[in-house]
């Protein structure tokens, strides 16, 4: 899977930014990825510039998950806000987005795990036990490959309330634009003050809240209770420099080859010179044939692959995003093979 496109795939993505805190309570600093359950509502209270805030809460432990034919106990379920799908871009195959989690104990869930627990049968207006609980199914999520550091299969209504002190909660901003966030988060030292400030003190503990770019989270964030575990850029870097390195390699390994198979080209290039061939005719016929061969080896490669859908997806994805990296350094291997020739031997000069 990509690992630069984690999250892109949300619409309002640039403007999406995750509330973090660096707490200092007890001569601990820690940096930590929830919040308060009021921090989100608060924010969209007191600052225009922030739109929406959804919450996520999620058990420590599985969740037990039930009907009347299987029990189970899963881990990927999530307590959310009611207006989760105005700020993230979830698609349902079944029921209505802007109502689906409005009614306290409603329930989504993926495809995978309607058939689990459902099989053929329609799950809509279904019950589940979710926690000893009952919860009634009002849609259905897609599942789709889309990267992303919000893992779930289960989004249920209500989301537990808590108060200031307890930090349980994801909290997610929607902003007017992706400028405001620098602007924010000036203002979020006096924000915490009004409201808990007292608190604070009382308790000997300071809170500083900052804000994540949604896109950043898989590769730049490595803070306490994250969402799901997250990559690492210098890996992304790392392996970048490899492909790189190794490509360099290969192109002078070709431009070698090239040079060793000139001479045997030699009778060819006399023949074209007599006729009437010009030099930019012969490099323009070198670079030519190395683009062609380049293509030929590339779509031999995607025709060799099982064309399932988790493989055009990844054909559509991968090698879609990669081709605009690749077709440069592909070009400079192709026109080192074609002027390699010319170059070398002396019947290409004038």
């Amino acid at each position: 899977q990509d690992e630069l496109s984690y999250d892109q795939h949300h619409e309002h993505a640039q403007r999406i930014y995750r509330l973090a805190e660096e707490t200092h309570i007890a001569g601990q600093t820690r940096r930590i990825a929830i919040t308060s359950f009021p921090m989100g509502p608060a924010l969209v209270q007191d600052y225009p510039t922030v739109v929406d805030a959804v919450r996520f809460f999620r058990n420590d432990e599985k969740t037990p998950v039930a009907n009347q034919q299987n029990h189970f106990y899963e881990r990927g379920v999530l307590f959310t806000d009611a207006n989760v799908f105005r700020v993230f871009d979830f698609p349902l195959s079944k029921g209505d987005p802007q109502t689906a989690l409005q009614e306290p104990y409603s329930i989504v869930l993926k495809e995978k795990m309607a058939r689990k627990y459902f099989g053929g049968r329609d799950p809509m207006g279904q019950t589940l036990s979710v926690d000893n609980k009952a919860f009634k199914i009002t849609g259905v999520l897609k599942d789709t490959d889309q990267n992303t550091h919000l893992q779930f299969n289960f989004l249920a209504s209500p989301i537990k309330r808590k108060d200031w002190i307890d930090h349980d909660y994801y909290t997610y901003l929607l902003l007017q634009d992706n400028h405001a966030a620098d602007e924010l988060e000036t203002k979020l030292p006096d924000f915490i003050e009004r409201h808990i400030g007292k608190q604070l003190k009382a308790a000997g503990g300071q809170i500083k809240p900052f804000l994540q770019p949604l896109t950043d989270i898989h590769l730049h964030s490595h803070l306490e209770f994250e969402m799901s575990p997250n990559g690492d850029i210098r890996y992304v870097y790392l392996f970048l420099i490899i492909a790189l390195f190794v490509l360099i390699l290969a192109c002078v390994n070709f431009m070698n080859l090239s040079t060793a198979r000139s001479a045997t080209r030699s009778k060819e290039v006399g023949m074209r010179k007599v006729v009437g061939a010009n030099r930019a005719q012969l490099i323009r016929q070198f670079i030519g044939e190395s683009i062609l061969l380049a293509l030929s080896l590339k779509s031999h490669f995607l025709r060799s692959m099982p064309l399932s859908n988790a493989n055009w997806y990844w054909i559509t994805r991968e090698v879609g995003m990669c081709c605009l990296l690749c077709s440069g350094l592909r070009c400079l291997r192709a026109c080192s093979l074609g002027f390699t020739p010319p170059y070398s031997s002396r019947l290409f000069s004038q």
